[in-house]
């Protein structure tokens, strides 16, 4: 790991810290834009990872209005329900300090969300945007509002 990201990784640890939970106008727009299913999932998320997937999806907003990638925007760490760590066990984890299982599990969350969605969400659409965007090839527009 180089050095900015070192710092990037520091930096959100810090904000990691001061999350809330999400506004009653933001709960309404994450309803809005989410399947019944994929909302239940949504509300699973730790509350820090349902405010950066919040973030993520404003930062989407910007690029485009289609409800596929506001959706992917919102279910992106989706797969970090998988591994109960906190934030300093995921900057371990990121650094290579942390090997434990459930480190393994938060480095490995995309696959870890595919199969979630494979197995809760009705949509078929969904689940294929979330394979080709995320796990086959991160999509430009994930790569440009995930930070």
């Amino acid at each position: 790991m180089n050095i900015k990201d070192l710092i990037e990784k520091s930096l959100r640890a810090i904000k990691y810290n001061f999350y809330k939970d999400l506004a009653v106008l933001d709960q309404i727009k994450v309803n809005k834009i989410l399947e019944d299913n994929a909302t239940q999932l949504f509300w699973r998320m730790r509350l820090e990872d349902r405010s950066h997937s919040l973030e993520v999806m404003n930062r989407m907003e910007e690029l485009t209005k289609e409800n596929r990638f506001l959706t992917l925007a919102l279910l992106h760490d989706i797969g970090k329900v998988e591994s109960d760590i906190g934030w300093l066990g995921r900057i371990f984890a990121d650094l290579g300090i942390n090997n434990s299982f459930s480190a393994e599990r938060y480095k490995n969350h995309e696959q870890y969300g595919y199969t979630i969605l494979k197995k809760y969400i009705d949509s078929k659409a969904i689940v294929k945007d979330y394979k080709a965007s995320i796990l086959d090839e991160r999509h430009e527009y994930l790569n440009r509002c995930d930070y």
